[in-house]
């Protein structure tokens, strides 16, 4: 039995056939298209898996991890446990007699900064855990560096919570459970699709801490006038958003122009150069993204260098003021966007001081485009 134990063969048959698992290589699996397809039987539909495999495939074609890909892996990584550091291998005293004596064997000896010569031609660099692998493929990148244990925080601040998917907010317990929390969040303006999900997961990665909900009632940044466009928006489909009041007054209410679609770049250009003259500071045109392409030269309508006008989309919005707004075609916000109307919400709210929506109409050849004030 001990003979057996020792054998060399033996080590490496275990090493190879239970050896540790990282994370990011069980993820990359999922880039095989059928493998995908037979884990997520009876889990996902056809479609969710293929675009689970692709997403995987994406990342290998650019060596690049995405936001959403982080918490797979960290999620991951809970299940398969922590990595443990391989055993360095003792050399033989033979081996270290020689490497010592390269120059003897002759050899020239190329050193770099606390590296042996003998280590300098290796392929990878020494750190203080190991061995990192300089690397030289998109799969090596992603496999580049070690993940470490999550750390434990005493205090956990979070801002937009509702656009924390489940995932993350999993991640997020783990590393949270003896902390406390500071969560700051809308749930009106959430860009995740099933909010009773996210919720659950929420609460989930609180656990059984006391929670103390305090109610942000005052809008200082949108005029009343915008916002209370704004606000019939969203009850109109979430009679329940936790709405706070605007206790600004311009005097001057919402442009919403309908438009023919193919008239989108001009009406838009249009909206832009008067609303120029009528603030000092930045204008922001929010746009789906059927039309950013079209719509991309009117930052160039200030003459390209005061950099005024900006052309994005409305998820890039996020926690940003404009001083006036642009909103086009809000039915395809709301369409192309997985939170909906509640994306769309996000836009409307942008403006501090001025705003012109343009919505997409089908209209009789000749009639002009008709400007309502709500």
């Amino acid at each position: 039995m001990d003979k057996f134990l020792d054998h060399m063969n033996v080590e490496a048959f275990l090493r190879q056939w239970w050896r540790p698992l990282d994370a990011r290589e069980v993820l990359l699996w999922l880039a095989d298209p059928e493998r995908t397809r037979r884990y997520a039987a009876g889990i996902l539909s056809e479609a969710q898996a293929t675009l689970l495999s692709d997403s995987v495939q994406a990342a290998i074609n650019t060596g690049t991890w995405s936001v959403a890909d982080v918490a797979l892996i960290d999620d991951i990584a809970s299940r398969l446990g922590s990595m443990r550091e391989p055993e360095r291998e003792e050399r033989a005293f033979y081996e270290v007699e020689e490497l010592d004596d390269v120059p003897g064997h002759g050899v020239s000896g190329v050193t770099t900064r606390d590296t042996a010569p003998w280590e300098a031609t290796r392929p990878w660099a020494a750190t203080g855990t190991g061995y990192e692998v300089t690397p030289h493929t998109m799969r090596e990148r992603l496999m580049n560096g070690r993940l470490e244990d999550p750390k434990e925080y005493a205090h956990v601040l979070i801002d937009e919570a509702q656009d924390i998917s489940p995932m993350q907010w999993r991640m997020l317990g783990r590393r949270g459970r003896w902390s406390s929390w500071t969560v700051v969040g809308d749930a009106a303006q959430a860009s995740w699709a099933d909010a009773a999900e996210a919720r659950l997961a929420r609460e989930q990665a609180f656990g059984s801490k006391v929670r103390s909900l305090f109610h942000m009632d005052t809008n200082y940044r949108n005029a009343r006038e915008i916002f209370a466009y704004a606000a019939d928006v969203i009850r109109a489909e979430v009679p329940d958003a936790d709405i706070p009041q605007a206790v600004r007054d311009t005097g001057v209410s919402p442009i919403i122009t309908s438009v023919a679609a193919d008239a989108i770049p001009a009406a838009a250009a249009d909206a832009v150069e008067a609303l120029l003259g009528e603030v000092e500071g930045s204008v922001a045109v929010i746009s789906p993204a059927r039309w950013i392409r079209s719509l991309a030269s009117l930052t160039s309508l200030t003459g390209g260098s005061s950099g005024r006008v900006n052309v994005v989309g409305p998820m890039s919005t996020k926690g940003l003021e404009y001083d006036a707004t642009v909103i086009v075609d809000p039915a395809e916000i709301t369409a192309e966007s997985p939170g909906g109307i509640r994306v769309l919400y996000v836009a409307l709210t942008r403006a501090a001081h001025r705003m012109t929506v343009l919505e997409v109409t089908k209209m009789t050849e000749g009639q002009p485009p008709t400007r309502l004030l709500p």
